[in-house]
């Protein structure tokens, strides 16, 4: 997988705001017994990482839709002459 420095650097913040959600999580889950609060926690901490690698910026939207496009309407020629 190819990824950027600016790719890199958006998955660290993400992991860094998922860590900041899911150590209250342990911590009402496994000190406190809090179940509801705790594993909402860790629930919203997936949530975070998960869409932080599913949900795109606008600009690639934009080119993976255009890709599509031009995929659907242009076909390969065929090589037979």
């Amino acid at each position: 997988m190819d990824t950027g420095i600016l790719d890199m650097v958006q998955r660290l913040g993400a992991v860094a705001l998922a860590l900041t959600i899911a150590l209250p999580g342990l911590d009402f889950l496994l000190l406190r017994g809090d179940l509801f609060v705790g594993g909402g926690l860790l629930a919203l901490a997936a949530l975070v990482l998960v869409v932080s690698e599913s949900v795109r910026s606008p600009s690639d939207v934009s080119t993976s839709t255009a890709q599509r496009v031009v995929g659907a309407i242009a076909e390969e020629p065929d090589d037979e002459e």
